[in-house]
């Protein structure tokens, strides 16, 4: 996984994509060997990595700004910059407006501007994403995508999770899982034939 690149991890429901993420971020510990991410073991790596979690992982009784207040501090900001990237990104994902609104009250599709904005507070090397846009209608899918393409023209590496076949498309390489295993890895075009075949197979 380059710098400057997205990365899609394809596979269906069950075939480990949330369980590699997990592993990735440091949330789960793996039953054998060991991850490097950001080029330091896990452990040591966290503060370099951005995760968005499928369920988002917010705090539905704060405000949006309270919640992204609470990431910066958690990732270790000092208080005055944790609030000068506050602000910041309410600017860009279009929350100023939605500052004060409790969290839980939001629609999944601006939960989930405020779930990446919390990823991406101190700016990390590594964004994972648990299949960024389940759940999302075509518009809020668009914006998601358009944030991970915006990061990964920054220099940030991209790995998402997801199931779409057309969103794979989109990565720059893509590794397939099928029952937690590497079935495939490479550029979408030379796996297409092969993904195809299978997700018709599939019930």
């Amino acid at each position: 996984m380059a710098p400057g690149q997205i990365v899609g991890l394809l596979g269906g429901n069950g075939a480990g994509k949330s369980t590699l993420l997990k592993n990735l971020c440091g949330l789960l510990t793996p039953a054998a060997g060991k991850i490097s991410i950001a080029g330091s073991e896990v452990a040591t790596a966290r503060c370099r990595i951005g995760y968005v979690a499928q369920t988002f992982g917010l705090y539905e009784d704060l405000s949006v700004s309270e919640n992204l207040e609470f990431y910066g501090r958690a990732y270790g900001l000092s208080r005055s910059v944790a609030l000068e990237r506050v602000e910041a990104s309410l600017t860009r994902f279009r929350l100023t407006d939605r500052r004060r609104d409790r969290t839980g009250a939001l629609s999944h599709g601006w939960r989930q501007r405020v779930a990446m904005a919390s990823a991406l507070l101190h700016q990390p090397a590594v964004l994972l994403l648990d299949e960024a846009s389940a759940g999302l209608d075509p518009a809020a899918r668009r914006y998601a995508w358009r944030v991970m393409e915006e990061e990964a023209a920054l220099g940030v590496a991209v790995f998402t999770g997801t199931h779409h076949l057309d969103e794979a498309a989109r990565c720059h390489s893509v590794v397939f899982l099928n029952a937690g295993r590497v079935a495939g890895c490479g550029p979408y075009s030379e796996l297409s034939a092969s993904l195809e075949a299978h997700f018709e197979r599939m019930p």
